[in-house]
């Protein structure tokens, strides 16, 4: 499987990225950035949605590409089928990255909660 980017759609997510200190994907003007960038692969629906299943496919399986005359990256990757793709910046083990649970309300409705 191959996935495309353009460098833009990369300096994009950089320049907020930059702002909350996560990791940088590569440019243009920075290839050495290829080792952060890693790939997820979602079966049964979108990211969030009961009953799928993430599988992180992580850098070491990627084959990453820069053309500098169409400024498009190119991310190859092994896969045994076709679902819905994200396109990260690697983490720790790929593992989901820390949500703090702020608050929490629940209500009773005919003695059950909902």
């Amino acid at each position: 499987m191959c996935l495309y980017y353009l460098d833009d759609d990369f300096a994009l997510y950089n320049s907020d990225a930059s702002l909350t200190g996560w990791p940088l994907l590569p440019t243009s003007t920075n290839m050495s950035l290829m080792s952060n960038m890693c790939i997820t692969k979602v079966d049964g629906g979108t990211v969030g949605q009961n009953g799928t299943t993430a599988i992180s496919i992580p850098n070491n399986q990627l084959n990453i590409s820069y053309d500098a005359t169409t400024t498009v990256w190119t991310v190859c990757f092994p896969v045994s089928g076709f679902s819905s793709f994200y396109c990260h910046t690697c983490n720790m083990m790929n593992a989901p990255l820390p949500v703090s649970l702020l608050s929490f309300k629940g209500n009773v409705v005919a003695s059950k909660a909902t």
